[in-house]
């Protein structure tokens, strides 16, 4: 029997049920709190690895104490989300991990506990490059655009897509990737990747029985491609990331646990509770936070400090849609310059002498106030942030006092070099 009541303190309506044991009320309205707790916040920038590995969440949609299962692979110093939480942008600010690291989404399947994250940073970020199946993508569009009423059209035009195709190597930040699709009640992709000497396999949400996938191939539904596939799982890579839940539609946990200890010392868990996890094996359960990034040993690409700088170039707006052959002439013309924090990088009033870009670390600007206030911050720069073209293209002095907030890595081009590099630009012209 349902019966209506009120909130006498905030006149909310909310439904009871009675039945003979027990009482349960339902609230009108429930409200969602991301839980995440970073402890004290570094003073310093996360440097992103050439490899590494974050967790953004170790659970699943139903557990109250944990974030759903997502993670950050970092290759050459970029970020790849896998089906972010939801405020994994929030969480990585107050981690002092600049967004602007993560250029790259892979998005395995339309459950909300792995796309709703994904909505949500296409929102409040830059065009990010999203890359998921054209059935994934397509349901997430039609998803999203039924939940918010905003056309597909419109939708897509917050992001940039890049298709997955199923067995065709995909390179993403110099790592190379193979895709395929899971066992699970919708489509949903996995992955592997190679980088260097390393390697890594991520299931997705899938079922991983091998009777199970005998049964369904005896029955046919599973085509022989797929049962052989399955049966011939890659526990042979070096770092596994492995779901758990509840079958058919999740990889039983004691079937990870009977494992040879070999393997099982490969694998990190995803996707399952705390108090779901076995204890007496050797399986290791995702560990939340940038304090428990995974820094897998590899020998460093060839070239990796051309790539870094190019990188760079790259995130800059200002050198958007330069030809290739700037590319070769920005490797001639950067300089790095080192800076402890604290210490004072421009002055104001003196003449511009350099452009500078932030490889890494934050700078504060002082004296652009007009109440003369001293000592007070105006704006704050990070990570692929510049300053000084002002200064350099309109020649005049500088506008400002700028420090280093922080330890700082800055790149820096003199400025008759810089100005012949953005001649013909439209820079060149403000």
């Amino acid at each position: 029997m349902l019966r209506k009541c009120k909130y006498s303190q905030i006149g909310k309506r909310r439904f009871s049920h009675s039945g003979r044991r027990k009482k349960i009320e339902v609230p009108g309205e429930v409200g969602f709190n991301i839980k995440y707790d970073i402890g004290e916040r570094p003073t310093e920038p996360f440097q992103a690895p050439i490899i590494g590995i974050t967790c953004l969440g170790p659970s699943h949609g139903f557990d109250p104490e944990d974030n759903t299962s997502g993670f950050i692979i970092w290759l050459n110093h970029q970020g790849i989300m896998v089906d972010p939480p939801v405020n994994s942008t929030e969480w990585l600010r107050q981690s002092n991990v600049n967004p602007k690291l993560i250029n790259h989404v892979i998005l395995t399947h339309c459950h909300a506990d792995h796309d709703a994250g994904t909505f949500q940073k296409i929102l409040e970020e830059n065009k990010i490059t999203i890359h998921a199946t054209e059935t994934v993508i397509d349901s997430f569009l039609r998803k999203y655009s039924a939940l918010t009423k905003i056309p597909k059209k419109e939708l897509q035009e917050l992001f940039h897509f890049r298709p997955i195709i199923i067995g065709k190597a995909t390179m993403i930040n110099g790592g190379e990737f193979n895709f395929h699709y899971a066992l699970h009640s919708i489509p949903s992709v996995g992955f592997e990747f190679f980088f260097q000497d390393q390697s890594f396999i991520y299931t997705s949400d899938h079922l991983n029985e091998p009777e199970i996938h005998d049964k369904m191939h005896a029955a046919g539904i599973l085509p022989e491609s797929r049962w052989k596939f399955f049966k011939e799982f890659p526990w042979d890579r070096r770092i596994i990331y492995h779901e758990a839940g509840i079958p058919p539609l999740h990889t039983r946990v004691s079937y990870l646990a009977s494992l040879p200890e070999e393997i099982q010392e490969k694998i990190t868990v995803y996707h399952i509770a705390r108090k779901d996890m076995p204890t007496g094996t050797k399986l290791k359960l995702a560990k939340f936070g940038i304090e428990n990034t995974l820094y897998p040993e590899i020998t460093p690409p060839k070239h990796i400090e051309a790539y870094n700088l190019l990188d760079v170039m790259t995130q800059i707006d200002i050198f958007q849609g330069f030809p290739i052959e700037k590319a070769k002439e920005f490797l001639l013309i950067v300089n790095e310059e080192r800076y402890k924090r604290g210490d004072q990088i421009i002055r104001k009033g003196t003449p511009g002498d350099k452009f500078y870009i932030i490889a890494s670390g934050n700078v504060k600007f002082e004296g652009l106030n007009q109440d003369g206030s001293e000592g007070v911050p105006i704006k704050r720069y990070g990570t692929y942030e510049y300053f000084g073209e002002a200064s350099l293209v309109l020649d005049l002095p500088r506008a400002a006092d700028v420090y280093a907030e922080t330890d700082v890595l800055a790149l820096t081009i003199e400025k008759n070099k810089f100005l012949q590099f953005i001649r013909n630009s439209d820079l060149k012209t403000i």
